[in-house]
């Protein structure tokens, strides 16, 4: 009856190991599933401040590019008009 009595023991022992072990799985996983999403989370918040300095970084470049645009023909202007007067002045 002792041998019994142990295995019915040990019986109960292995299930309640086996609850206690599910039991700790499933903690893990929240645990694992909440780290995942803090750190997508993070990840998420990195991209959206890498995504703004590129576009304040396109922004600049749009800006400088009117402003070369506009003395490239400033420039021209300038050259023609100086084109002008040298043609008047070896016409003289």
């Amino acid at each position: 009856m002792s041998k019994e009595k142990s295995g019915d023991e040990l019986v109960n022992l292995l299930s309640g190991l086996i609850s206690s072990l599910s039991k700790l799985k499933e903690g893990i996983s929240l645990m694992v599933e909440e780290q995942q999403d803090e750190q997508h989370k993070e990840n998420l918040q990195t991209v959206g401040k890498v995504l703004s300095t590129v576009m304040d970084s396109m922004n600049s470049v749009r800006l400088v590019t009117n402003y070369v645009v506009f003395d490239l023909e400033a420039t021209r202007r300038e050259c023609a008009v100086l084109r002008t007067l040298l043609e008047d002045k070896r016409g003289e």
